[in-house]
């Protein structure tokens, strides 16, 4: 069992070669121990052959927690460890584009590390005033089986 957006080693033994199928979100379909990384539980089978011989076997990996997508749309970075920065959350996101505008269109903030948050600060590293700015998230992620790409825009309010 993984949690949602996680991966584990899966093992088969006894064998010179191996396929394992489906090959969908694994490392690898012929070596003994591929990583896999399903989005939604999977059952992985797996061929063993050595000396002309081959059995099968399977292993059920399990997925839980998967989350939904949610933006904030207010945050407070005050630095009192409680909502102190802007980000997307959730999701099996694998790559993303973060803009972070003010009101007459000035990039303030522009990040593509998934967990790197906007903490209030230009570019600069001056802290803005409170009010409305406004954000493009462009995501990567694992969605029902699929990598999908989507764009969200709209508005978070800044609070001091």
């Amino acid at each position: 069992t993984i949690e949602a957006c996680g991966s584990v080693l899966i093992n088969a033994t006894g064998g010179i070669s191996y396929l394992w199928s489906p090959s969908t979100d694994l490392s690898c379909t012929s070596c003994p121990n591929p990583v896999a990384s399903p989005i939604i539980t999977t059952t992985y089978i797996v061929s063993g052959t050595v000396n002309g011989c081959s059995n099968k076997d399977t292993i059920m990996v399990f997925v839980e927690g998967s989350s939904p997508l949610i933006i904030p749309n207010v945050f407070s970075p005050n630095f009192d460890g409680m909502n102190d920065g802007f980000n997307i959350l959730g999701g099996c996101i694998t790559s993303i584009n973060k803009k972070i505008y003010n009101r007459w269109g000035q990039l303030l903030f522009e990040s593509n590390q998934i967990a790197e948050e906007w903490d209030g600060r230009t570019r600069a590293g001056e802290n803005v005033p409170e009010g409305t700015y406004f954000y493009i998230f462009t995501i990567n992620l694992k969605e029902d089986g699929n990598e999908t790409t989507k764009i969200f825009k709209g508005a978070v309010t800044l609070l001091r």
